[in-house]
Order: C-alpha cells, then structure tokens, then sequence
C-alpha cells in the first residue's frame, strides 16, 4: 500500500499525462488545420505516448491497491500564432512535467518510499528525452524560419516518425 501522500501526488500525474496528451491532441489539431500534417503526425504520436505514460502510473498504483481516480480534462488550446509558438508551449510543458516528476521524486525520498523512487527513474530519463526533442525541433524551426521550404522538409521529416 503506497502512502496517501505518494498515492495523492502519483493520481495527480497520471491526471497531468492525459491533460498533457490532450494539450498535444489540441496542438496535432493546429497543425492539420494549418496543412503540416507531419507535425500533426509528431503531435498524435506524442499524445498517444502521453497517454501511456499515464497508464502506466495507473498499473503502478493499481498494483499497490490504490484507486484511480481521473479528473475531467480542461479544453485544450488549438488555436496559435505560429508553428514556433506551438513549439515553445510543447518545450515549457515538458519542463513542467519534468518539475512534477521531480517533485515526486522528492517526496519519494522524503517518505523512504524506495519503490516509488525506483519507478520514477524511468520517468524521469523519459523526460530527459522529451525535453531534448522539443528543443531540437524549436531550434530547427528557428533556424529555417516558419515559411518556405525548409518548414515543409521539417513538415516531411516529422511525418516519418513511427
């Protein structure tokens, strides 16, 4: 049995993973509106990877014998200035995620909760990752430019990921 603090801080990530997943759904939206349908592929995939990292906090809790309880989502934006700005929303939500695993994190250890601290690394390396993409991908829209060409060839790239 997790601790109710623990279980209380774990129920409200795996509700900030689907909230997340519905921010990238609303973004992926933005994108097919604005025809670069490969960042809309990039955003669908990253919603459906926001959804299993919520599940899998779910499996976590449930095999310790704590309830799930889910929270109603709020209407994700799908309107933005532009495509760099999509991205600069992506990059600081993730830096939000990260600060919300860590501070779980934290807790963990303040309540010698070893198990909680072990399945949270993998969270944490995950966020490592995520951050790094969104990055990358702001720098490049910011190195070709929001029109022209070389937004297509991103366009076309990020359409490839599987």
């Amino acid at each position: 049995m997790l601790k109710p603090k623990i279980k209380d801080a774990l129920t409200k990530q795996l509700n900030f993973e689907f909230e997340s997943a519905y921010v990238y759904l609303g973004m992926a939206a933005y994108c097919q509106a604005i025809n670069l349908d490969g960042f809309a592929h990039w955003f669908q995939l990253q919603t459906k990877e926001e959804v299993e990292h919520g599940m899998k906090i779910w499996e976590y809790l449930s095999d310790h014998g704590s309830a799930v309880s889910l929270s109603s989502l709020p209407e994700p934006k799908t309107n933005y200035a532009s495509i760099k700005e999509v991205l600069e929303v992506t990059l600081a939500h993730e830096q939000q995620v990260t600060a919300s695993i860590q501070n779980i994190y934290k807790l963990a250890v303040e309540e010698q909760d070893f198990t909680t601290q072990s399945f949270l690394n993998w969270f944490l390396e995950e966020q490592v990752e995520e951050e790094a993409t969104a990055t990358k991908i702001l720098e490049q829209v910011g190195m070709v430019g929001p029109q022209g060409h070389g937004i297509f060839f991103l366009d076309r790239e990020l359409g490839r990921r599987e």
